[in-house]
């Protein structure tokens, strides 16, 4: 629960639907709602809640509908507030079923007095940010924008995302991540940049972005500039980012669940579909050098894509607990 204790100290929405509130909690309000169609759907069912606020009677009904209501319920048995206040009482209700809709979705949306920060957890986001630039957030992945966006737009990032950024000539967008900074006008770009790995990439699909380093001890950035089709490399072994050909046709489809393998081994494979669909495969290496494969495969499930490796590569698969395990009997 302590994931949530900024959400806890606000009333945001409800001094939005009171219209008393600011044009930049607005936008944040507008990105929370953007951020999931869960979202909308809980605002809903708050929305209405505040038109029938009067009823004490229908608000307890109307509660019980709520998954969260079994650990609600200590709430709704306060005394009633005073006259004037009963927005307290809906607010407080709806922020704890609210946090426990949210850790069933997967992904969680905290904002406090200074900064909005969005974590996707164990599922892909799609978040749209107020000046309509979008995000696509891998699994466990977080960025972390203030209030003042709209004014400046940069923005903390980790893990891996696909950025859609709004052209803004005299407003920058920037990313800083652990290692490096992104700078760019509009374009659209991946980055993987997860604390826990030595090596972080951008690659550039549309326009151009500046990837600059900070080395410790040195007042110059070091700072290449990429464009369409080129992936910039940022690792611990190299004091200045490397620009290189962006010649993996698979960085996306953690996104678009697109792939494209050619005479790609079985080993490969398995990595790219574990990372992908979170998935708990294991492969015993014997007999494995020849198991490759080649072809393209758009927006199938996990078990359609091990049917067809089992039929195509000859392969033994079973599953052991929560282990997927796959053999090979010779390609």
């Amino acid at each position: 629960m302590e994931n949530f204790v900024h959400i806890k100290e606000t009333d945001l929405l409800i001094r939005y639907l009171a219209k008393e509130i600011s044009a930049e909690e607005s936008d944040i309000v507008q990105t929370w709602l953007n951020t999931s169609e869960e979202n909308k759907k809980y605002f809903d069912q708050l929305k209405h809640l505040w038109e029938d606020s009067n009823n004490r009677t229908d608000l307890d009904q109307k509660f019980q509908t709520l998954q969260a209501w079994p650990k609600v319920q200590d709430i709704i048995n306060e005394p009633k507030p005073v006259a004037g206040r009963s927005y307290r009482l809906i607010w407080k209700v709806a922020l704890a079923a609210s946090i426990l809709l949210f850790i069933g979705l997967g992904s969680y949306f905290v904002f406090n007095n200074n900064e909005i920060k969005i974590t996707s957890n164990r599922k892909v986001i799609k978040v749209t940010l107020p000046d309509a630039s979008i995000v696509w957030l891998n699994r466990n992945s977080e960025l972390i924008y203030n209030k003042n966006y709209s004014k400046k737009r940069s923005l903390k990032f980790s893990g891996e995302g696909y950025f859609e950024v709004q052209p803004n000539a005299s407003n920058p967008f920037v990313i800083a991540t652990k290692r490096a900074t992104i700078t760019v006008l509009g374009t659209k770009f991946n980055v993987h940049a997860y604390p826990s790995d030595s090596v972080a990439e951008v690659v550039v699909k549309v326009g151009k972005v500046k990837l600059s380093q900070q080395q410790q001890g040195h007042k110059e950035k070091t700072e290449i500039i990429l464009t369409a089709g080129e992936k910039g490399v940022d690792s611990n072994k190299s004091e200045v980012p490397q620009k290189k050909a962006a010649d993996d046709p698979n960085y996306l489809s953690w996104k678009t669940r697109e792939f494209v393998f050619n005479h790609t081994n079985i080993k490969e494979i398995v990595g790219i579909v574990n990372n992908i669909y979170d998935a708990e495969i294991e492969l015993k290496p014997e007999n494995t050098e020849n198991c490759n494969l080649s072809g393209k495969f758009n927006c199938q499930s996990l078990s359609d894509i091990l049917d067809m490796l089992q039929i195509v590569l000859n392969l033994n698969i079973e599953k052991v607990g929560t282990t997927i395990v796959i053999k090979s009997n010779g390609c």
